[in-house]
């Protein structure tokens, strides 16, 4: 059995800031073994489709402090390609300090304890022993399969296999209002085709132009993030989602059809919308079952019972989502000796899981992690119950974590997080909004609290305070 000083599953975004932290604690020359299904690092930016990009500026999106290289406009959005080539930087950036053993295109089927460490067994049986392992398999993003549509008379296909060039004369219709959606819509757009957004209740996104400004706004008054997620944190009280939710898509969003009921996460500017809206044919707001084969051609049928019809040739593309697809198995954020730490959406210290394996990390080789009373959310869980509650609670547990993680991490820690979306404006402003949050911490920690407990309660979902 091979043994290793740590073991490390998952090469993505999360893995990744999980190996830049170790850096900072393990000798030089540690042995470590990293671990990944895909066959390269950069997780889910390794099998996303060719015209993906980031939502918000890509500097942010990284590995600890590691800085893009060639460094690039301070608000570039980059490509899918470019992040995964930054990503792979990070690792060969970090490579030099340990003495690395890369398992790439293999999977853990394992990851328990044994005695004071944790034992690992990968697919063929290989059992591999370390002192300590991270699990950061963060969301786990599978890409989407096609819809299993019965109609022979149409086209069905995924964002990944979707080509420009295909025939303009082919209606498209795109399943899903996320953001997988809106750039799908982009990339079809300015060619004359008709093009359909079959969108549910309809999905918010964060106002980029308004969170992440250029020019003078970012010194006068656009919102922080930290101060928007406080905002609408405290405005929740774990029973007043309809009520916080409207605040929430007022004050913060828009949306390219004009209202949403829902939110996963992503970032819109004012400009995308106006292309976004100005590009779709029609919208339906509705949810399809499926398309079969009428008496005079192709006809879709939506869950609520009505039926459009198709025409022959139509491109049905399922850009229905990837978040939260694959929760995978509830694990303890800390094992109960202390020598696993799983970053996963099941047992969620941030709603981001880059910084929560950032910050989990820091206090997993500092030792204090079981004493930290972090709380730890089942996002998945939360967000079977509803929408626009999930959605809230998860912004509280968000703000709550990081009120107590700035508490007990070291100057040093924080400062080396550069996935702090608040890095985009001037330090002045910064320092004014953590003085604000240290001011009134101990109101907002209790608020928060107050408030997750209700939502656990209420929910039945797994919300609480970590036992280490």
């Amino acid at each position: 059995m091979q043994s290793y000083d740590l073991a490390i599953t998952g090469a993505g975004i999360a893995g990744l800031n999980a190996l830049f932290v170790a850096a900072q604690y393990l000798p030089k020359g540690a042995k470590v073994a990293l671990i990944d299904r895909r066959d390269r690092p950069g997780g889910m930016w390794t099998e996303a489709y060719d015209y993906v990009r980031l939502h918000q500026p890509h500097a942010i999106f990284t590995a600890g402090d590691l800085k893009w290289q060639p460094p690039h406009p301070p608000s570039y959005l980059a490509r899918g390609d470019e992040v995964q080539g930054h990503l792979a930087s990070c690792l060969a950036r970090l490579r030099d300090h340990f003495e690395l053993t890369e398992y790439f295109g293999r999977t853990v089927t394992t990851c328990e304890e044994a005695g004071d460490g944790a034992r690992l067994v990968l697919d063929g049986g290989e059992v591999i022993g370390a002192t300590r392992a991270i699990h950061a398999s963060g969301f786990d993003v599978h890409p989407v399969a096609p819809l299993s549509l019965s109609s022979g008379a149409v086209v069905s296909t995924t964002p990944e296999r979707l080509s420009a060039e295909d025939d303009p004369a082919r209606p498209v219709y795109v399943v899903g209002g996320g953001k997988t959606g809106m750039d799908t819509i982009q990339r079809l757009a300015g060619r004359g085709r008709e093009i359909r957004l079959i969108n549910g209740k309809g999905t918010l996104f964060l106002n980029r132009t308004m969170l992440f400004p250029e020019g003078p706004a970012r010194w006068l008054k656009a919102p922080l993030q930290m101060t928007a997620i406080r905002d609408c944190a405290i405005r929740y009280d774990g029973t007043n989602e309809d009520e916080a939710f409207d605040y929430f898509r007022r004050t913060y969003t828009i949306s390219p059809t004009g209202g949403g009921e829902q939110f996963l996460l992503g970032i819109l500017s004012e400009d995308e919308c106006a292309a976004i809206r100005d590009a779709v044919t029609e919208v339906l707001p509705c949810y399809l079952d499926d398309v079969i084969d009428g008496p005079d051609g192709p006809v879709m049928r939506m869950r609520d019972g009505t039926e459009h019809p198709v025409a022959p040739g139509s491109v049905f593309v399922n850009c229905t989502g990837h978040l939260l697809k694959t929760p995978g198995e509830a694990r303890p954020l800390l094992s109960g000796n202390g020598a696993i730490l799983s970053i996963t959406p099941r047992a969620s210290v941030h709603f981001l899981s880059s910084l929560s394996s950032y910050f989990a990390s820091h206090l997993f080789f500092l030792g204090t992690l079981a004493e930290t009373p972090l709380w730890v959310f089942d996002a998945p869980a939360m967000m079977a119950k509803g929408r626009k509650a999930f959605y809230l609670a998860l912004l509280n547990h968000g703000f709550l974590n990081t009120m107590i993680l700035a508490d007990a991490l070291p100057l040093k820690a924080l400062n080396q997080c550069g996935l702090d979306p608040d890095r985009w404006f001037p330090l002045p402003r910064r320092l004014a909004a953590v003085a604000h949050v240290t001011w009134h911490k101990k109101r907002y920690k209790a608020r928060c609290a107050k408030t997750l407990t209700t939502v656990r309660d209420r929910f039945g979902i797994a919300c609480a305070p970590h036992r280490g």
